[in-house]
């Protein structure tokens, strides 16, 4: 016997309360994730800000040097 695969798609989907918030103010993905970064996570954004930050350094005194 072969299944009526509409009978299987109603078995797979369920319906249920909305567990939206009422105000409709969707959550933030952003703010969510950087609820949620770790102290050692913290500490590698921390070394990864500082690298820029002396990589853009050296780059605008290379450029001044060579008068660009």
């Amino acid at each position: 016997q072969s299944a009526d695969p509409h009978s299987v798609m109603t078995e797979l989907v369920r319906y249920g309360e909305d567990t939206a918030k009422k105000s409709g103010a969707e959550p933030s993905y952003f703010l969510i994730t950087l609820k949620n970064v770790t102290l050692d996570g913290w500490i590698v954004i921390a070394i990864l800000v500082l690298m820029y930050r002396n990589t853009r350094t050296i780059d605008i005194n290379v450029l001044n040097r060579l008068k660009w």
